[in-house]
């Protein structure tokens, strides 16, 4: 669990490196509109997290990120925050559907690992496993390509136990 936790604290930070490799950037700009749809989820988020949030919030929620994807579908962070929201209310199977969504658009080592977590929340370890390794092989491959980061090398790490 502890290798878990730290995982997802390189992921967030890693996020953050400048990459040199334009396969992993599908896309510098969003639809504008997306993006308001996305934030105003976000916003709502962070307010009703204060006061509890109702089923109603929660769906509101769920139609604006759903709304941001449909209106630009290569904007990822719509489809992070979604699945940030299925896992908090422990919706992995909807979560594992939503992520290989983002797969299927943006296919990095990260959300691989990202599938096979909640692979492992939802007890299916063999597919949790086999998420694991294909990660596992995608980082030896940025690792060899020499576009990789000293967080890719820590990723390797991370999913080779």
């Amino acid at each position: 669990m502890k290798k878990i936790l730290l995982f997802a604290c390189v992921v967030v930070f890693a996020s953050c490196a400048n990459k040199k490799d334009s396969s992993i950037i599908i896309k510098e700009s969003f639809d504008s509109i997306a993006v308001n749809l996305n934030d105003s989820a976000v916003n709502i988020l962070r307010q009703e997290r204060l006061n509890g949030m109702t089923d109603s919030i929660v769906n509101k929620c769920f139609a604006l990120l759903d709304s941001s994807i449909i209106v630009d579908p290569h904007y990822v962070i719509a489809y992070i925050n979604k699945i940030g929201l299925q896992k908090e209310l422990r919706q992995y199977k909807d979560a594992i559907i939503t992520t290989k969504e983002l797969l299927s658009i943006k296919n990095t080592p990260e959300y691989i690992v990202e599938l096979g977590i909640l692979h492992q929340l939802t007890g299916d370890v063999e597919s949790a496993q086999k998420e694991y390794n294909d990660a596992f092989e995608e980082f030896t491959e940025r690792i060899k390509s020499g576009y990789a980061t000293s967080a890719d090398t820590m990723n390797l790490f991370f999913v080779d136990y």
